[in-house]
């Protein structure tokens, strides 16, 4: 065990970058049946291939770390990876929903990787109480005892739509330019039942949460848009385990092409170019 507030960061070169996919590139290909059932595997792919969104939830998970990244700079998300590919012998959980591991450069920045777990709750307006079968913090507990560095779970919200009735009126305006500057607010009338269902898992999830270190999402996933998350950054686990960050760098170096390069910069910026 390693106590990572008396040390320097531990990082590893990154000899190889995996392939960014751009809009319009085919990523991954799933069962039809995963999608009409709004299956755990195809939210968290949703999810992290929704870069925007998954931009602010990380940014709720990592706090001042991803705040103060660099350029160039990003995440390497493996999603669904069995714990024994990782570290061998190891059973429980069965699998990490999503692995991120940060890079600065070309160096991977295993002091703070973070494991997810994944939960989906399938809400409805006449359910809005809705909870996900399990709450996720048994498997989280598993991570933190492995000794990843930061460990989360995020709940990923899929419910209808409220009745039109119910629906309020809201102030939206647009930016302007860089500098913040908004034209002037105009009345608009939405379906608030998204923020609601976000505020009511986040606060659930607090009240909930076994660990104080255990970093909390709550997100909703349906829709063309993105609504604001809520979220609670993940803190250093206290177990961290200096042989499991070897053991994410192998794997990484083993499957480079099973991570999904998320930039924290556009690329034509933070090239460069």
């Amino acid at each position: 065990m390693v106590n990572f507030l008396d040390m320097p960061e531990f990082r590893v070169p990154m000899e190889v970058m995996p392939y960014f996919y751009g809009h319009g590139d085919r990523c991954f290909e799933l069962p039809i049946k995963w999608v009409r059932q709004r299956d755990e595997r195809f939210m968290g792919l949703r999810l992290i291939t929704r870069r925007e969104q998954f931009g602010l939830c990380y940014e709720h998970l990592a706090g001042r770390y991803f705040r103060f990244m660099p350029n160039p700079s990003g995440v390497l998300i493996c999603p669904f990876v069995q714990t024994g590919h990782i570290v061998p012998g190891a059973d429980f959980p069965g699998d990490i929903d999503l692995l991120i591991l940060p890079y600065e450069g070309n160096e991977l920045v295993l002091s703070r990787a973070m494991a997810v777990e994944l939960k989906v709750t399938r809400a409805s307006f006449c359910k809005q109480g809705k909870s996900p079968n399990s709450f996720g913090f048994s498997q989280a507990g598993g991570l933190l005892a492995l000794g990843f560095p930061y460990v989360a779970v995020a709940h990923l919200i899929t419910s209808d739509q409220s009745p039109p009735r119910h629906w309020r009126e809201v102030l939206v305006t647009t930016v302007l330019d860089q500098s913040g500057l908004v034209d002037t607010p105009v009345g608009y009338t939405t379906d608030m039942l998204p923020a609601e269902l976000v505020d009511r898992g986040f606060r659930r999830l607090l009240n909930r949460s076994p660990h104080d270190c255990i970093g909390l999402l709550s997100v909703y996933m349906e829709g063309a848009g993105c609504w604001m998350p809520s979220g609670k950054a993940a803190s250093l686990n206290p177990q961290v385990k200096f042989d499991l960050l070897k053991q994410l760098a192998e794997f990484y170096c083993r499957h480079p092409e099973r991570f999904l390069l998320t930039p924290r910069y556009p690329l034509t910026q933070s090239s460069g170019e």
